[in-house]
C-alpha cells in the first residue's frame, strides 16, 4: 500500500450520479477504499450540474439510466459545459446494445461498467484515472 498523506482538497473529485441511493454509497466506498479521491454524490444530473462548477470533477461516472434526464441527455450536457467538457467520463448501464456502446463512444465517454457489477471491475476501470491506495489481490 502507498503511503501518501494527502489533504482534502489536493485528492482528486470524483462525481458520481446515479438516482439508486444504493450504488451512490457503494461507488463511494469502493472508490474512498481504493483510491485517493473526494467522492461527491448526486442524485440526478441537475443536482450534478449545480456542484460540477464548484467542484471541477477529474472524474465523472454517470448512471446512464435515471428519471428525469437520462444518462444520454446529461453526457451531452457535461460535454458542453466548460467544468467537464474534457472530464474523463465513465457510463454506468444495464444495456449492453452495441449501438449504444457506439453512441456513448461518439459522446466521448472514457469507459463504461455493465451493471451489474462486481469491485474487481470497478477498480481496475477506475485505476487510468485515479491514484490507487491498494489493488485488489
Amino acid at each position: 500500500m502507498k503511503d501518501i498523506n494527502l489533504q482534502k482538497d489536493e485528492l482528486k473529485k470524483v462525481l458520481v450520479i446515479d438516482d439508486g441511493v444504493a450504488f451512490r454509497l457503494m461507488m463511494k466506498k469502493i472508490i474512498e477504499m481504493y483510491f485517493y479521491a473526494d467522492v461527491r454524490l448526486a442524485q440526478d444530473p441537475s443536482e450534478a450540474f449545480e456542484m460540477i462548477a464548484d467542484i471541477t470533477p477529474s472524474l465523472i461516472i454517470l448512471d446512464m439510466q435515471m428519471p428525469i434526464m437520462d444518462g444520454f441527455s446529461a453526457l451531452k450536457k457535461i460535454r458542453t459545459t466548460p467544468a467537464s467538457k474534457d472530464t474523463p467520463v465513465i457510463a454506468f448501464t444495464a444495456l449492453g446494445d452495441p449501438a449504444l456502446i457506439a453512441e456513448l463512444i461518439k459522446l466521448k465517454i472514457s469507459d463504461y461498467i455493465k451493471k451489474p457489477t462486481t469491485t474487481e471491475v470497478i477498480v481496475a476501470k477506475l485505476k487510468p484515472f485515479l491514484p490507487l491506495k491498494r489493488d485488489i489481490i
